[in-house]
């Protein structure tokens, strides 16, 4: 049978510092930085680790003197995936939430259905319960991801001037919002104009995954909901059966849409929650 050790106990017995052990356990998957302090997660749990508790070191976790690692080179928690990318671990989260590959949902950060296919495994914290995630160490070199934080930072991605000229040849966009954007139609000024008065998030014209020559209406990051109005578009058809196809949620608005009214009920089916109520 073997014999339950600290986590210092086992660094020391495999040649290897403490910060290292923890690391390793982290990217393992059995141990989750949270609130100042290491939790025991399913997985951890599942390989044989215990939770402890002394009056004079508190609450820590013994493992078997077993314990299999695996690769060092596994899975990556928020935490040690933001330090890689050299970025705090809640920016990340962010990004991630941008990308539609998180969710941040009452008992966590969710790993929706597009994270997991990107590698993202779902976890639970032990004790808490709350939604966590584990990421493949190839996250750091992920094109999609890299592009995204540097457009974070402020960083050329291409030609600036030639994406500039050719979004002029594409759309002719005179017509103001409130919170100063220029957009190309009417109905896409009420649409910008309704989120801004109700202090909800958005992007416009925002390239859409996978598809480089598209650019969606309008992205509100913090549910990944997709709109479209029906501005002339050549390219919205084939938007939307791209939307259904992979599964992400969007709006189509139509004259009726545009209601204010009729916005906030359809909003409100999507999730979407409205400050000040309806």
């Amino acid at each position: 049978m073997a014999k339950l050790v600290s986590t210092s106990a086992l660094a020391k017995a495999r040649g290897l510092s403490a910060k290292v052990m923890f690391e390793r356990l982290e990217r393992a998957g059995y141990l989750v930085r949270s609130a100042q302090q290491w939790q025991l997660t399913p997985l951890g749990q599942s390989q044989g680790g215990v939770l402890q508790q002394s009056e004079k070191f508190g609450r820590y976790v013994v493992w078997p003197d077993s314990l299999n690692l695996g690769d060092p080179k596994g899975l990556l928690t928020p935490h040690a995936l933001a330090e890689r990318l050299g970025i705090d671990k809640d920016t990340l989260l962010l990004l991630l939430q941008e990308l539609g590959w998180l969710r941040r949902g009452a008992s966590g950060w969710q790993v929706t259905a597009d994270g997991q296919k990107g590698g993202g495994v779902p976890q639970r914290q032990y004790g808490t319960g709350r939604a966590g995630s584990l990421w493949p160490e190839s996250m750091v070199d992920q094109p999609v991801l890299k592009q995204r934080l540097a457009q974070y930072r402020g960083e050329v991605v291409g030609s600036t001037h030639e994406k500039v000229e050719l979004f002029k040849q594409r759309f002719d966009a005179k017509l103001q919002t409130m919170d100063g954007h220029y957009v190309r139609h009417a109905d896409e000024v009420r649409v910008a104009n309704f989120l801004y008065l109700h202090g909800i998030s958005y992007a416009y014209q925002r390239p859409v995954p996978g598809q480089v020559q598209w650019q969606s209406d309008f992205y509100l990051p913090s549910p990944g909901l997709y709109l479209e109005t029906d501005a002339p578009d050549p390219l919205r058809e084939e938007r939307l059966a791209w939307y259904l196809a992979q599964g992400w949620p969007f709006l189509h608005l139509d004259s009726d849409g545009l209601d204010a009214r009729r916005f906030r009920e359809l909003l409100g089916v999507m999730g979407v929650p409205l400050p000040g109520g309806q």
